[in-house]
């Protein structure tokens, strides 16, 4: 769940700061933007555009929207402690809640009006369920073992409205299986939808209509992966089928989608963060390389409302030192 070491899950940084935020960032995107690299891209790049700040710079942390377009970030390690804050971060900022123990590295996303916070943990991982309604912070549910380093993204299955929770680490060995979450009756319901080819943790995960992309992520032995597998609920009986390789392995990235593209962003490669972001084309598997990222980053919060992608914190270790990000960034995704 950490930088450099492992612990049960869980990890702890040695030699950290917080970043400042502009002038890092205008440094490395002046200096090591990239031309694109194939002529049928149907755009010529992205525009990270930063919208607002963290009020606490954190990587390891979950960004959250609500339907009505609000973002919230849950969680985080600062590079000293891990949080409990459960924050509004746009458009206003403000604490919705705060979660009962410091956490970092949880899955959770909004079902209906109510954000359900999964797992996650400090030192060691947890099985925990909560859910934050109107300002409180309930106990609803514990996970059959515990889990943290998972991916939350919103799905619909069956007509319901909910969660798919996708890989993660139970403290031993990383997850298989991915549940869809949903609400019937003021109640939590889960369902085994799919199962990955092998165990992830840190998977960057992105959804476009009935198909879940999962990218990357890390082996039991923190080794990234660059495989990028997808699963389609109009054929859910259909095993997981990869449809690229990264150009290099990426665990703790961001992904988005744009139309029939997948978009692959920042990570950690096993050396070193990235600022790179891959343009990943459905079915065909061919792989662009888009305009970079402010500065190299991993880790962070990210979400997908529509056709806009956002950025929440992360960590970089850009000038050779782990430093913890307080950007928020806000991307628009062409529609092609």
């Amino acid at each position: 769940m950490g930088l450099i070491g492992i612990l049960a899950g869980c990890g702890i940084s040695k030699s950290v700061s917080s970043m400042p935020l502009h002038s890092a960032a205008s440094q490395h995107s002046q200096s090591g933007r990239k031309p694109l690299t194939g002529s049928t891209l149907p755009w010529t790049g992205l525009d990270w555009q930063l919208m607002s700040t963290l009020t606490i710079p954190a990587g390891g942390l979950v960004l959250a929207a609500r339907t009505n377009g609000s973002l919230f970030v849950v969680g985080g390690y600062d590079g000293h402690i891990s949080l409990t804050g459960v924050d509004e971060v746009w458009p206003k900022h403000g604490q919705l809640a705060a979660l009962p123990v410091p956490t970092h590295d949880v899955a959770a996303g909004f079902i209906g009006p109510d954000l359900y916070v999964f797992g996650g943990g400090q030192s060691a991982s947890y099985n925990t369920v909560w859910r934050i309604a109107n300002g409180h912070t309930t106990l609803v549910d514990r996970l059959p073992q515990p889990l943290s380093d998972a991916s939350c993204v919103p799905y619909t299955w069956d007509n319901a409205k909910g969660l798919l929770l996708v890989g993660g680490y139970n403290g031993v060995r990383p997850n298989r299986q991915v549940q869809f979450v949903h609400v019937t009756n003021g109640h939590l319901q889960w369902r085994p939808l799919f199962t990955l080819p092998q165990g992830t943790r840190y998977p960057a995960v992105a959804v476009a209509g009935t198909r879940v992309y999962i990218v990357g992520g890390e082996s039991v032995q923190g080794v990234p992966a660059a495989h990028v597998w997808v699963w389609d609920g109009r054929n859910p009986d259909a095993p997981v089928r990869t449809v690229a390789k990264l150009p290099q392995p990426l665990s703790k990235a961001a992904a988005f989608t744009a139309g029939k593209w997948l978009i692959v962003a920042g990570g950690w490669n096993g050396r070193s963060t990235v600022s790179n972001v891959y343009a990943i084309e459905e079915p065909t598997g061919a792989t662009k390389e888009l305009n970079n990222l402010p500065l190299p980053m991993a880790d962070m919060g990210y979400t997908q409302q529509g056709s806009f992608g956002y950025l929440a914190g992360g960590w970089t270790d850009y000038g050779h030192k782990t430093q913890y990000l307080g950007a928020i960034y806000k991307v628009k995704l062409p529609a092609i």
